[in-house]
């Protein structure tokens, strides 16, 4: 088993992507004179109020069935579109990234509902970001070992992933570590937290 924790994660300013969520589109969409500017400001300040940090874990999978994979831990994780996405796998990666709580209260303070909406996109495109910087990390380190992990993340509460997934991911993670806790439904708090399990094959030689 393979275990990182990253108290300070570096991330980069996800500046197209909350132009994009924010409904813009690059290659029609082109901000100018004072809107750009209030834009990028308001973009800029949220960011500044985001704090980057993740763990994740390898975890060998002795058993893929029809309707999950059994972890090494003997724990279960029940989703018939996961299983079927670690085929031949021998392992699953598990990664939990947030931004803190920061950046809620800071949009919650804004009483402009434009600011909201972009201090919203900055957070939630930051917390996605934060992910890609963790599975670029694990693919760079596990490619050491002869191992490729997927590109297709799977999440609790997407597709047949139950939420309540994310109790398993906390056992396993642990995710007080980086400051995350579930609530009695298992949504994450803070709020602009992100969780994500991907298959890690043996990559063939030869």
């Amino acid at each position: 088993m393979m275990h990182r924790h990253f108290p300070i994660l570096s991330v980069p300013f996800p500046e197209k992507e909350i132009f994009v969520r924010l409904g813009g589109n690059l290659h029609r969409t082109a901000l100018t004179g004072r809107d750009a500017s209030a834009f990028g400001r308001m973009a800029q300040a949220a960011f500044a109020h985001c704090h980057p940090r993740g763990v994740y874990a390898v975890f060998s999978v002795p058993e893929v069935r029809e309707t999950g994979i059994v972890l090494e831990t003997g724990d279960r994780l029940a989703s018939r579109d996961f299983a079927a996405l670690c085929k031949g796998c021998i392992a699953v990666w598990c990664a939990a990234a947030t931004v803190g709580g920061e950046i809620t209260a800071f949009r919650d303070g804004r009483g402009n509902v434009s600011e909201q909406a972009v201090c919203d996109a900055v957070g939630s495109e930051t917390a996605d970001a934060a992910m890609d910087v963790l599975h670029q990390t694990a693919r760079r380190e596990l490619l050491r070992a002869g191992l490729a992990v997927g590109e297709r993340r799977f999440s609790a509460g997407y597709g047949d992933m139950d939420l309540q997934t994310q109790r398993l991911v906390d056992k396993l993670l642990g995710l007080s570590r980086i400051g995350i806790r579930l609530t009695e439904d298992c949504f994450m708090l803070p709020e602009k937290s992100v969780t994500a399990w991907a298959p890690v094959h043996r990559i063939a030689s030869g």
